[in-house]
């Protein structure tokens, strides 16, 4: 996940392969904060069948009571056209979710989630953000 002021100016999510951070590397913004999420538990399904594999992510975090989902087309590479539920929103309907006919979904990783972050440098090579590392870090 790539954030700018720590989340307060946008996110953009992107899926990589190990063998593939290069090609995600020269797309990220310089001075955002970066989080790799590791292990990350993606279901695949079907556009007819991703309002079930919601209630099914919801249903596995039931103890998290502020848990978002995610859902995104498997079809492409690099960066995600995400959808995001939250944890009281209706199931998503065919017309809000965008387009492909194979989807992944996810629960929003935990706070206490193994992950990686770190901040772009700028083009000189200085980080002129001050992150608050987490325990994760």
């Amino acid at each position: 996940m790539e954030r700018w002021a720590g989340g307060k100016l946008g996110r953009r999510l992107w899926l990589v392969a190990a063998d593939e951070l290069s090609s995600v590397a020269a797309s990220v913004k310089r001075q955002a904060l970066i989080s790799a999420f590791i292990d990350l538990e993606i279901h695949a399904t079907s556009r007819g069948e991703v309002a079930r594999a919601v209630e099914a992510a919801r249903r596995a975090h039931s103890d998290d009571d502020v848990a978002e989902v995610v859902i995104f087309p498997l079809a492409g590479d690099g960066e995600l056209r995400t959808v995001t539920m939250e944890w009281d929103d209706p199931s998503p309907d065919d017309g809000g979710l965008p387009p492909g006919q194979e989807f992944g979904v996810f629960p929003w990783p935990a706070e206490d989630a193994v992950c990686r972050e770190a901040v772009v440098p700028g083009d000189d090579g200085c980080v002129t953000a001050r992150w608050v590392a987490s325990s994760t870090s």
